[in-house]
């Protein structure tokens, strides 16, 4: 939904951000509001908060995509800047998106600088298989 376009915006662009709540069609926008109203009703600050209580109103909100890891490590490739890298990520499958978290969480545990790095093999080959 909408956050994707809010994120790019510069921290307190408020025109930015307005822009990009405008831009929300309708039915969308009732999938956000849920997905707020939740989100506020459970005060979550965090994405387990998230799962444990609001995990319909997000599926709503963000419908899982059809790329597989490797096809969202490509796109990401592809990208000059971080929203576009998040725009890709959102394109996954559930089991693409699961393959891209664990790869992450080793690229950050490990502090490497490409997708590929050797500590990482495991990860990556199972994104790419």
């Amino acid at each position: 939904c909408v956050f994707l376009c809010v994120s790019s915006c510069p921290e307190n662009d408020m025109a930015c951000q307005g822009n990009c709540l405008n831009a929300v069609s309708a039915d969308q926008a009732d999938e956000l509001n849920a997905f707020l109203g939740c989100m506020e009703t459970n005060m979550c600050q965090d994405q387990s908060c998230v799962e444990a209580n609001c995990s319909m109103e997000e599926q709503a909100c963000f419908p899982p995509g059809t790329q597989s890891c490797g096809q969202v490590l490509t796109c990401i490739g592809m990208c000059t800047d971080q929203s576009c890298a998040g725009e890709c990520q959102l394109q996954a499958t559930d089991e693409g998106s699961m393959e891209l978290e664990a790869l992450g969480t080793c690229l950050d545990t490990n502090m490497c600088q490409s997708f590929d790095c050797p500590q990482c093999a495991t990860e990556y080959n199972a994104c790419n298989d």
